[in-house]
């Protein structure tokens, strides 16, 4: 009795297990279980990483006076021929009080100028909205870390704000405080000594106070026919003793070359003479500056090439930097996004038409439909999959950029992705006008 029922148990543990398969299967061609994603709105630039050498033409500027020395100019301006770049002074209690002249100086010609403020017609609102782009300038120059031009901008919002004491009546003027400025510099004059000597620039350019040892390094006659040797030489290269007495240099031009060496997969993304590429030194500047592509060298096809890139563009970061990790932005696509997963190829139909636009026929009046393979993404519309054919314009590892509106020769069917679109990431048995639970 308990084997008969042991049976009859192991034969219905196995129709079990067999009913479950077979509903299973049939769950399973019928219903679809799917993953999607939103396609958003996307953009991308597509980079090349390396590392960079500058190479400048550079005058190196000498003191032979004995003294203290003044700069009269910052990193990056500009310096006429025979213009003064610094002066020396007897000690440096000399220089203290020249630069405590020169303040007080700028302060009275400001508050001067703003004596005659009432003469003029301003507006006390247009002053407002004036000082309120002050504040935000300055604001986004410190979230962007741009601390260099905020002593300038510190110093025009205090004269737009006594300026406003004057539109507004607040002041009548600031007669007693310009009194008082010449004050303070009559007594300071009496106290000071002249100059005794100053450095002048033998010819044009953009000054720099210091000197790296890579000065010598700049030659016109090979700087567009650098080999990849070349440049790692340089990379690799000791900086030079300066000369003593040296106080500087002047970049006599204000086209300066950044050399690099690239991969022969990278290089296929550039060509001389290309649009549109800029350059940027993450650790140097935030600033990303155009250049031109003036050459690029390279012995075969499977060799790193050298890339020779002249920028026209000078500030006082760039016109310190030498050896840098630097960036090239080649191309920047805009798009909408999607995930390499979801796309896939399928087969699209259409009416086909002659060269008038016109539906061709067969021979019994039909229309005539043409196929086609293109690749896509599956689209869910309520319950319905939808097949949208793409046209990719940037591939990475792990998604892809498609033109939101591409011309009417780009795609076969006429129908494409768009914004918000819900697209299939995950699913089985994909095809177009498969309804899904």
């Amino acid at each position: 009795m308990y084997k008969k029922w042991l049976k009859r148990a192991g034969i219905i543990a196995i129709v079990l297990v067999l009913l479950v398969y077979i509903g299973y299967q049939i769950f399973s061609s019928t219903y679809s279980q799917i993953q999607t994603e939103i396609a958003s709105y996307a953009e991308v630039d597509e980079t090349i990483s390396s590392t960079g050498f500058v190479m400048r033409d550079e005058t190196i500027l000498s003191n032979t006076t004995d003294g203290v020395l003044t700069y009269l100019l910052e990193d990056g301006d500009k310096v006429s021929k025979d213009g003064k770049v610094a002066e020396i002074y007897t000690s440096a209690s000399d220089v203290s009080t020249q630069k405590s002249l020169e303040t007080l100086q700028e302060e009275k010609d400001r508050l001067q100028q703003l004596s005659r403020a009432s003469e003029a017609f301003t507006s006390p609102d247009s002053l407002d909205r004036q000082i309120l782009q002050r504040l935000k300038s300055m604001q986004t120059a410190i979230l962007e870390g741009e601390y260099s031009e905020l002593d300038q901008q510190r110093e025009d919002l205090l004269y737009q704000l006594n300026e406003w004491q004057i539109v507004t009546k607040k002041v009548e003027n600031f007669d007693g405080r310009i009194q008082s400025l010449q004050q303070q510099m009559d007594q300071l004059q009496e106290q000071h000594s002249e100059s005794i000597g100053s450095v002048t620039s033998p010819l044009a350019g953009y000054f720099v106070s210091s000197l790296d040892g890579y000065e010598s390094e700049f030659s016109a006659d090979e700087i567009l026919s650098l080999t990849s040797e070349q440049v790692e030489e340089k990379l690799a290269a000791e900086p030079s003793e300066s000369p003593q007495n040296t106080i500087g240099k002047v970049v006599s031009s204000l086209s300066w070359y950044m050399v690099c060496n690239i991969s022969a997969d990278d290089m296929l993304n550039l060509q001389v003479g290309k649009k549109g590429v800029t350059l940027q030194m993450p650790f140097a500047s935030t600033e990303r500056v155009p250049v031109s592509v003036e050459a690029i060298n390279q012995p075969d096809m499977d060799s790193p090439a050298t890339v020779v890139l002249r920028c026209d563009y000078m500030s006082s970061d760039l016109a310190n930097i030498r050896k840098e990790p630097i960036q090239i932005h080649t191309d920047s696509y805009e798009g909408i996004r999607v995930s390499r997963k979801a796309i896939h190829m399928d087969t699209v139909s259409r009416m086909k038409t002659d060269e008038q636009g016109n539906k061709v026929l067969d021979e019994n009046g039909n229309p005539v439909t043409e196929e086609k393979e293109v690749q896509g993404v599956y689209v869910l519309f309520g319950g319905e999959l939808v097949f949208k054919e793409i046209v990719p314009l940037y591939t990475s590892n792990t998604y892809v950029i498609c033109d939101p509106s591409p011309g009417e020769d780009a795609l076969f069917s006429g129908s494409t992705i768009q914004l918000y679109d819900q697209v299939v990431i995950e699913g089985t048995d994909l095809k177009d006008g498969k309804m899904v639970g």
